[in-house]
């Protein structure tokens, strides 16, 4: 028993650094947060599609909306079933599918927001980049999944998965309409959850 007792700590960590879980600057903070959606076991994220509302000029802006991620196995085609997605703003449009080139993971994410305007026109999140890479190897952002937005905001600092890892998981902050002449954000932040690779 005493044994047991002694290897838990241990046990835990291994189940623990299975996933690892990478959280976008906090630049704003208004919404919900909505559920994780997961890959399936085994699978992995290969590319991703954006909902985003262009520029409103005179009306409201909410710029990103939602971030959609596809999985998929190691060495597996692309299949629009396979899509994951942790809430949805209800503005804008869909941008299309954004596929990571000759079998590479998505293994890290940067986050572009606009902070806080006071009396002007907030809209939290503007535009998010997946980076693809191999499943071990350098992690950089050579090869860069972008948005096609405003640049309006920063970027907030690019996260990446460790060797070994790549994005298998989604959670979303997006702020509900705040209906008549209220300042609509949409998506605020990210967290995303990155899982071992066998």
């Amino acid at each position: 028993m005493l044994l047991l007792l002694l290897l838990l700590p241990c046990l835990w960590t291994t189940i623990i650094a299975d996933r690892i879980e990478l959280q976008s600057a906090r630049v704003t903070n208004w919404g919900d947060w909505q559920e994780w959606k997961r890959c399936r076991d085994g699978q992995f994220v290969h590319a991703v599609n954006l909902k985003y509302e262009q520029r409103q000029h005179s009306g409201d802006d909410t710029a990103l909306n939602a971030i959609a991620l596809f999985c998929k196995n190691i060495g597996g085609d692309f299949n629009k079933q396979n899509e994951i997605k942790s809430g949805e703003g209800a503005w804008g449009e869909w941008q299309g599918d954004n596929i990571c080139p000759n079998n590479l993971l998505i293994i890290g994410f940067a986050l572009q927001s606009n902070p806080d305007e006071g009396k002007g026109d907030d809209v939290g999140a503007n535009n998010f980049a997946a980076f693809c890479g191999p499943p071990h190897g350098a992690r950089n952002k050579d090869i860069e999944l972008l948005g096609n937005a405003m640049s309006w905001g920063t970027w907030t600092g690019d996260h990446f998965c460790p060797d070994g890892f790549a994005v298998c998981g989604i959670q979303t902050q997006i702020e509900r309409s705040q209906g008549g002449n209220g300042d609509d954000t949409a998506l605020n932040n990210v967290n995303i959850e990155c899982c071992r690779i066998p």
